[in-house]
């Protein structure tokens, strides 16, 4: 899987929230649940589980590294 890229702690937090927030497109597709029949629902759903799962792994350790990244460069000074 390709890393998520953010030069920032803002822009990765402006990803994240775009794709896993409130109104992001994984809450949008969460949201069309209820225009799949009953029998493909827990199928599909367990599909965007998964893949919310991941990528809130991958932000998590995208946030991690970047914080590693600016923490080394701040200590570099």
């Amino acid at each position: 899987m390709k890393q998520i890229s953010a030069e920032n702690e803002k822009e990765l937090q402006e990803l994240r929230v775009s794709v896993l927030g409130k109104k992001g497109s994984l809450t949008e597709i969460l949201k069309g649940m209820k225009d799949v029949s009953a029998e493909m629902r827990p199928v599909i759903g367990k599909h965007v589980n998964e893949a919310r799962d991941v990528l809130t792994a991958a932000f998590e350790e995208s946030a991690k590294l970047l914080e590693e990244k600016e923490s080394g460069s701040s200590t570099s000074k």
